[in-house]
């Protein structure tokens, strides 16, 4: 599935996390795996909701971070390709 800025992430429901010290802790209970977020990891994590878009994710983000739109758009796309590699988000396409 081709990501789009539109598209809207939301965790999978199996996946139980906790924020520690600013990292995310996720946890897959039916494979035993666990994962750790850091800080920018953690932030995103706590934008993915199932109702923010890709988009609105960058332009929260962008006031955070001192980084230019499409770096910021590029390396938001690819970290949520990789939650959604292993499971841990699913993609609703609007």
């Amino acid at each position: 599935m081709k990501l789009k800025i539109q598209s809207i992430p939301r965790r999978n429901p199996d996946v139980v996390y906790q924020i520690v010290d600013n990292e995310a802790v996720l946890v897959q209970p039916n494979g035993g795996k666990v994962t750790v977020l850091n800080n920018v990891g953690s932030d995103i994590w706590q934008f993915i909701d199932g109702s923010n878009s890709i988009k609105l994710i960058v332009d929260e983000l962008r006031s955070r971070y001192t980084m230019d739109t499409e770096t910021l758009t590029r390396d938001i796309l690819d970290f949520i390709e990789i939650l959604l590699q292993k499971k841990l988000i699913a993609i609703d396409n609007e």
